[in-house]
């Protein structure tokens, strides 16, 4: 998705999340929950406390479970999407 530069956090909550929230609010409404890896940029303080702010339910750090598989923390179905919606 990044033609540039590596992902940190802030380019991650300035870049990336923004897009998903919008594909997300569009396609599933208000009934949904946001959930991610363990991946440095997702479990930063200002990444977590920025998706406390602005998504209707999600799944912190501490809370996300370690290993189900009811819940699958890579949803590989919407990569096409939330790259087209950025490009």
């Amino acid at each position: 998705i990044f033609e540039n530069g590596t992902l940190d956090h802030a380019r991650y909550i300035e870049e990336v999340l923004p897009v998903a929230l919008k594909y997300a609010y569009k396609t599933f409404g208000h009934d949904w929950t946001f959930q991610q890896d363990g991946a440095k940029q997702h479990i930063h303080h200002f990444t977590q406390e920025w998706r406390g702010k602005n998504s209707p339910a999600f799944l912190d750090k501490d809370r996300r479970p370690a290993n189900s598989l009811d819940l699958n923390t890579l949803d590989y179905s919407i990569w096409n999407g939330l790259a087209g919606a950025m490009n």
